[in-house]
């Protein structure tokens, strides 16, 4: 019962940030026109994590030199905060990119030295390989197996009367355990 009743509650919290993800738009707080395409993409909290990025990449980032060699352009980019440079390899062809600071890497957002790269280079949308499908507000509606690997498609009637049993007998308890009876 208390485990029908602890998937009930993740469900309805997940329904309440889809719902919120699908019909609330986070303001911008940048100029960078990336940041526009993150915000359709990304679900709220990710997209919080990438603005505190745009922010730096605004306000932090500066020019520590620019090396080409063929189609790879290597930009040593100033961080202010941390008064360090880092490497952005800069793919011309593929907009591919490789930040020393590895973020991307460790945490599945592109770093603030990325996007200075970026806003340079006039880059308005992520690329492709730089949007974790783990990340984006349509994660959710990927298909969900049982432990056997059989399609859970949608929760039958049983399932729904059982929830709502589990429910009811949490209630009776809290409320027997609160008299002390």
């Amino acid at each position: 019962m208390r485990y029908n009743s602890a998937i009930e509650q993740q469900r309805h919290s997940q329904r309440r940030m889809d719902t919120a993800n699908e019909h609330n738009m986070l303001e911008k707080v940048g100029p960078m026109k990336v940041e526009m395409h993150a915000s359709l993409v990304y679900t709220h909290p990710i997209f919080t994590d990438f603005q505190k990025e745009v922010i730096h990449a605004i306000c932090s980032m500066g020019v520590g030199g620019l090396t080409t060699v063929g189609i790879v352009e290597y930009h040593d980019v100033r961080d202010g905060l941390k008064h360090i440079n880092f490497r952005v390899e800069f793919n011309i062809q593929t907009n591919e990119n490789k930040c020393a600071c590895k973020l991307f890497e460790r945490h599945g957002i592109v770093c603030r030295h990325i996007l200075w790269v970026w806003n340079g280079r006039q880059v308005y949308k992520i690329p492709e390989p730089y949007v974790l499908a783990r990340w984006t507000k349509k994660s959710y509606r990927s298909i969900v197996q049982d432990e056997t690997g059989k399609v859970i498609e949608d929760i039958d009637e049983a399932d729904i009367k059982k929830a709502e049993m589990s429910k009811v007998w949490s209630e009776i308890y809290a409320i027997v355990v609160c008299r002390g009876d």
